[in-house]
């Protein structure tokens, strides 16, 4: 292939006419709930909030939605004619009459039937009257809560000055069209001319304007100016004396108005668009051709964030972002939508690079040449003035513009890195690096070099930093060191975009986010956490600041002496006609306009001298819901703010679960708005910004709280704070009366209850010892019967019978006396209530020994012995305790050893608190006696011991005292025989 490849110029000229540039409007319609598509007026309350006069109803407006008010809501009708907003009131002109919302209710006027169909052209309060304008009916009053026609004396009238006293009778004075207060007093502008009052009462022409079918009233450069429906923008001169053209009009325009802004710039609307005037009297055109939605405007409003609204006969409320942003398109005469690369000439003409046409020359007359190419019309990159050349990167091929107009093609075979020349970077006039899907060549002196790659890949940007030659390529980030492309280890994912600061920091971008390479160290610029912002198709800069294309828009990046970043994002609020930039599409000339491509077409940007990034959103507290339930009464707000809106309440603890939505107002991209809280009482910090506008706090515990909620808007601007002080009353059975109350109320019923269950247990008590006692006296009676049983009292007086009839007087006094003492001792001990003392025992055990030894003859012998420590007389024990343990020991232990005397031992001891007493004896022992089976034996012993038993089982429950009895038990000898019997009693003193 010939290395000169001549590509064919097709130079096609496709647009003559001059330079055409068109701006964004943001539209709003019924589609957005808009309540109709004709908007006749528009004003702001002191919340912030935008309220739009349509011919179908209000709307109010926070930035982001409608919320519609019509006839059905208390409107007088639909048909809205303007608006004026003071305090917490805001007026509607109707036709036929008046409106007014204060505090969410609405109430209406009518005019007098002669004028129900004339419409309210304006309302204002004048010396603290409220002045209705109609056209036709005059001037007219709300008093006495009706509107009442204002007559007065016009006192210099030229017709009818022989009159001494007139109302309106001219038609054209009838037909006010706007109010103004202007130096202390009233301007009332119509179709006839201008009137003048200072005391509604007296009148007069301003006969200067007699001439001048008035539209609407402004001051403009502080003099008094009208808009007119036949003599465009005019006002007085400088001393007053005469009415003079203001700027130079269409005289087929007919002014409806004018809106002056904060910077003093006059905005003239009429049927055929908008005119901005600005203070020098240059002024700028709005219409269809340079990207006004419709050109029939019935009115202009500036908000207080500094953005202007048109009403539209027909294309609802547009909102102009400013002059920031224009853009071009192939409407206004550029080849192509898709716009790939920028550059600025020498002699102030620009050059494109498009997607699909070639290249398209912007020239200094502002008119547009366009350029096809033969080999590939995509235009990737360009570089002017290298070799006396115009060189520009295309799909296929390194196109070289000659000054002739002729072209040059270059391709792999002459030296390029591939066919695809994606990047150009000028070094000098003779010397540029060419980028391409290869790798990196370098053009010197009418020649190219190709430079050596280790892994070649697609080089889509340069950018010299540090003396360094960086190169973004689908590898990663390379440099061009000593002759040849090394790539950097310090970052391998691919790379869009480069970019060297003013500080000789390396910007990088590519598809998953900005970074900055500087001191060496790579770091990660979060734009936002919308995945959009992270995809990065260009990087550009002025100055200390970086401009990055994003998917999401174009955000200007700039750093603070700490090295903090501030980033501002601009999207399709800001006027930019479509989010999705193009790669590498970014240019700044030296001007410091940017320039780059869209979706959409060319934009051009440039900061305004009046920037409202600092405007704050502003908020309002919407709604209450207590315990999801809407509050529609206020029943528990305690003070209110002068718009009406609750700054405390207080809640009864039921009622504790509490939601307040927040409605935020951001008249320039509120769909961005995200909002913050702190519950100062619950929370120690400011929760994270969401956009939820419904916060909600469940079941909160008794006490005082302050809400703090703060708006964050797109441009990063917080918002002054909202606060609502809020109480939750502790609950009633919380509050220390009741708690006192309950405490009295369970201390009588623990007490009443205490001494019912005490009365009880005593009752208890009482029967059970009464029970005991009568079983006890019942278990003594037997214990007595059974220690005199019938057979010891038949067998003792067979032996006195024995002793008399032996002639045995001794024995038989000695048996008698003591048998006699033994049955004494028994019956008093009864009557003694069973008890005894221990020495009273002893006898009784003596007495009753003696005389079973006795009858016996002498069988046995028995010692008592007593511990010297015990006071006999002292203790006192249940009587007859110890008998059936001897009468055991003589009947079952004793008496069958027939030829055998036996001992009986009884010991008593006192063991600290403890009585034992110890009875032995010597007998044939337990084992023996019951082998013998003797059931009378048996029986007797089972009657003795068992009531001694059930004796000790009843004292102990009634004493509470300890009583045992162990035994009879056998005893042994040194050898293992039985020894005799052994019963142990012990009673707890």
């Amino acid at each position: 292939m010939n290395k000169w490849i001549v590509a064919t110029l097709m130079y096609v000229l496709l647009s003559l006419h001059g330079y055409s540039q068109r701006y964004s409007f943001i539209s709003y319609s019924t589609e957005n709930g808009l309540p109709q598509s004709q908007v006749t007026a528009i004003t702001q309350d002191l919340q912030g909030y935008l309220w739009v006069g349509t011919l179908g109803g209000l709307a109010q407006f926070n930035g982001q939605k409608f919320v519609a008010f019509t006839a059905e809501n208390g409107l007088l009708n639909n048909r809205i004619s303007c608006l004026f907003s003071e305090d917490k009131a805001l007026w509607i002109g109707h036709e036929g009459g008046i409106s007014m919302r204060r505090n969410n209710r609405i109430v209406h006027w009518s005019l007098p039937k002669s004028a129900d169909q004339i419409a309210v052209t304006d309302i204002i309060r004048f010396k603290g009257r409220l002045i209705v304008a109609t056209n036709g009916a005059g001037l007219f009053e709300l008093t006495n809560n009706q509107l009442k026609s204002i007559t007065g004396r016009v006192v210099n009238h030229i017709v009818f000055q022989d009159q001494s006293a007139i109302t309106y009778h001219k038609d054209d004075d009838l037909r006010v069209r706007d109010l103004l207060i202007y130096k202390g007093d009233l301007y009332i502008g119509t179709r006839g001319g201008l009137i003048v009052t200072s005391n509604l009462s007296e009148f007069r022409h301003d006969h200067k304007w007699d001439d001048f079918n008035i539209s609407g009233l402004t001051q403009f450069n502080n003099r008094l100016a009208a808009t007119t429906y036949e003599n465009g923008f005019v006002g007085e001169s400088s001393n007053r004396s005469e009415i003079r053209e203001l700027v130079s009009m269409d005289p087929e325009i007919r002014l409806r108005g004018c809106q002056i802004d904060k910077s003093g710039q006059a905005w003239l609307y009429a049927a055929q668009g908008v005119t901005m005037i600005k203070k020098n009297k240059q002024r700028l055109v709005f219409n269809e051709t340079n990207g006004l939605p419709m050109e029939n405007i019935r009115v202009v409003f500036e908000d207080r964030f500094g953005n202007i609204w048109f009403g539209s006969e027909g294309k609802g409320l547009l909102r102009f972002p400013g002059l920031d942003f224009v853009y071009f398109n192939q409407q206004t005469g550029i080849s192509s939508d898709l716009i790939l690369s920028a550059s600025m000439d020498v002699d102030g003409s620009y050059w494109f690079g498009t997607y699909d046409k070639g290249i398209a020359h912007m020239k200094r007359d502002r008119s547009f040449e366009s350029f096809a190419l033969e080999h590939s019309n995509t235009v990737w990159s360009s570089a002017l003035h290298v070799n006396g050349s115009h060189w520009f990167g295309t799909g296929d091929g390194l196109v070289q513009l000659l000054p002739s107009g002729k072209t040059k093609v270059f391709f792999d075979s002459d030296g390029l890195p591939g066919n695809k020349i994606t990047a150009l970077h000028k070094v000098s006039d003779e010397v540029m690096y060419i980028g391409g899907e290869s790798g990196v060549s370098v053009y010197r002196k009418g020649k190219f070099y190709r430079l050596p790659m280790s892994s070649a890949s697609t080089v889509r940007s340069f950018a010299w930093c540090n003396g360094q030659l960086y190169c973004g390529t689908d590898r990663g980030l390379a440099a061009v060191k000593k002759g040849k492309v090394e790539l950097l280890r310090i970052f391998n994912q691919p790379v869009f975009s480069v970019y060297a600061n003013q500080e000789n920091e390396l910007w990088i971008g590519n598809e998953s986010g900005l970074y900055l390479l500087r001191k060496g160290k790579i770091e990660q610029v979060n734009l936002s956490n919308l995945a959009a912002s992270s995809f990065i198709t260009f990087i550009t800069g002025k100055g200390k600041t970086v401009y990055v294309g994003t998917n999401n828009g174009l955000y200007a990046v700039n750093a603070d002496l700490q090295g903090k970043f501030s980033i501002r994002n601009y999207g399709i609020s800001d006027g930019l006609v479509n989010l999705e930039t193009n790669l590498n599409s970014g240019f700044v000339d030296p001007t410091g306009r940017l320039w780059f491509g869209t979706s959409s077409g060319l934009v051009s940007f440039l900061a305004a001298s009046t920037d409202h990034t600092g405007d704050k959103p502003l908020l309002a507290l919407d709604q209450l819901w207590f315990n999801f339930q809407r509050d529609t009464t206020g029943r528990f707000v305690d003070q209110r703010n002068r718009f009406g809106i609750p700054t405390r309440i207080t809640v009864p603890y039921a009622q504790n679960t509490i939601s307040v939505e927040i409605d935020g107002i951001d008249m320039a991209g509120s769909e961005g708005l995200k909002f913050q809280y702190w519950l100062v009482g619950l929370d120690d910090h400011w929760r994270p910004p969401n956009d939820n506008r419904t916060i909600t706090f469940s079941a909160l515990p008794a006490r005082d709280y302050l809400l703090r909620v703060r708006g964050i808007n797109a441009k990063g601007n917080f918002s002054d704070e909202l606060h609502l002080a809020i109480t939750v009353n502790v609950a009633f059975y919380k509050s220390w009366w009741f708690i006192g109350l309950i405490l009295i109320a369970v201390t009588w019923i623990v007490v009443r209850f205490f001494r019912f269950r005490l009365l009880r247990e005593r009752e208890k008590s009482e029967r059970e010892k009464l029970e005991y006692s009568s079983r006890l006296l019942t278990l003594e009676q037997k214990s007595l019967n059974a220690s005199m049983n019938r057979h010891f009292i038949f067998n003792s007086l067979n032996s006195i019978q024995y002793y008399i009839n032996t002639q045995d007087k001794r024995s038989a006094n000695k048996f008698l006396t003591n048998f006699a003492k033994l049955i004494r001792k028994n019956l008093d001990s009864s009557e003694e209530g069973n008890l005894v003392s221990l020495e009273e025992e002893i006898e009784r055990l003596e007495l009753y020994c003696s005389l079973e030894s006795m009858r016996f003859n002498n069988r046995f012998e028995f010692t008592i012995h007593v511990a010297p420590q015990i006071d006999t007389e002292a203790i006192i024990l249940p009587a007859m305790l110890l008998q059936p343990f001897i009468e055991n020991s003589i009947i079952h232990g004793i008496l069958p050893l027939e030829n055998q005397r036996c001992h009986i031992q009884v010991t008593i001891e006192l063991v600290r608190d403890m009585l034992i007493i110890t009875i032995d004896d010597d007998g044939m022992g337990v084992d023996k006696s019951k082998a013998m089976k003797n059931p009378d034996a048996t029986e007797h012993q089972s009657q003795g011991v068992d009531i001694i038993a059930k004796r000790i089982d009843l004292l102990q429950k009634l004493t509470g005292k300890i009583m045992s009895i162990t035994g009879p038990v056998e005893l042994k000898n040194e050898i293992g025989e039985s020894a005799g019997t052994r019963v142990i009693v012990k009673i707890q003193l």
